[in-house]
């Protein structure tokens, strides 16, 4: 399944949509301006909130928590030792087996790894004054 997630050029407050490749709208992502820290709430095409991705301000931790339906579901924590080119991250899932997300800087894509297989890979959109990124899973 592929993805497309587009914000608007020049926007850090408004929605953006995550849509199918053959289009229509899969999900909304609201940036929440005013909360005390990085904030984003992820909706279906109903606008049915289903969870969110936080970072608190006073945090010293380089991580994002992950909420769905209100409860923990797990983080993304910066993984680099180091320095490198390539940024590394870990998703850790509760109950679930972790994914490692690596960032190839030269691509401007992500690739994220279970089990030593690539799961999802995200590209950015270079040709695009907006930033622009395409989602693909693997079956």
């Amino acid at each position: 399944m592929k993805y497309q997630i587009s914000k608007k050029f020049l926007s850090y407050s408004e929605a953006f949509s995550i849509t199918y490749e053959a289009g229509g709208i899969a999900y909304w992502v609201y940036p929440e301006t005013f909360s005390s820290g990085h904030k984003f709430s992820f909706m279906d095409a109903n606008k049915n909130k289903l969870g969110y991705v936080y970072q608190k301000l006073e945090s010293s931790e380089s991580d994002y928590k992950i909420v769905v339906a209100g409860v923990y579901f797990g983080k993304v924590v910066w993984d680099n030792k180091g320095f490198s080119f390539r940024e590394k991250f870990k998703l850790k899932i509760n109950g679930a087996a972790n994914c490692c997300v690596k960032r190839y800087l030269w691509k401007n894509e992500f690739k994220f790894f279970r089990n030593g297989g690539v799961v999802a890979k995200t590209t950015k959109h270079s040709s695009n004054w907006k930033d622009s990124y395409f989602v693909e899973f693997s079956d």
